[in-house]
């Protein structure tokens, strides 16, 4: 029922786009500021692009800003205090908001820390993001997520690869 929705709102979206950059009011415009047909028709196509894209001008900027936020966030941190062979525990710290990205974006961030001394051992985050205006405003993502890039990013196998290479073992496994 979902897909149907969203499939009618686009095709509803993709008709009033046409309407719009190739209504006659517009023509007669252009035929005042032009006198070539042709160019007059590259300036429709080019208005009907521009008003299509519009419902997802935000997700395409967002998909740049959440690579860009998983390269700065979902990494692998070593602490000073880092060493190996040990049995550790994670503590979510608090969730945090990236501020500056046009489709809201969070960050949480987790700590190894060391159960015999409670040192921490690393440190990695993940960060989450919705998706734009048009997916928030129909309703029809039950997460909110994004169409144009994965909802998540995280160090997990960065994580599994420190676990491995320096015999780290979770009170959880």
């Amino acid at each position: 029922m979902t897909g149907i929705l969203f499939f009618g709102v686009l095709i509803a979206w993709c008709v009033l786009c046409a309407k719009l950059a190739f209504s006659a009011t517009f023509a007669e415009g252009l035929r005042q500021i032009t006198r070539s047909s042709f160019i007059n028709f590259v300036i429709r196509i080019l208005v009907f692009a521009a008003l299509l894209s519009l419902v997802i001008v935000d997700e395409i900027i967002g998909r740049y800003q959440f690579f860009s936020a998983c390269g700065k966030y979902a990494v692998v941190e070593k602490m000073p205090e880092f060493r190996s062979d040990r049995i550790y525990s994670v503590k979510n710290e608090r969730t945090n908001s990236i501020e500056g990205t046009v489709v809201p974006m969070t960050l949480l961030r987790s700590v190894a820390i060391d159960i015999e001394d409670g040192k921490p051992l690393f440190r990695y985050g993940m960060v989450d993001a919705n998706g734009g205006w048009f997916i928030r405003l129909l309703g029809i993502s039950n997460s909110d997520s994004p169409l144009l890039f994965p909802q998540r990013c995280d160090s997990r196998s960065k994580v599994r690869e420190i676990k491995s290479k320096f015999n780290l073992k979770s009170n959880l496994d």
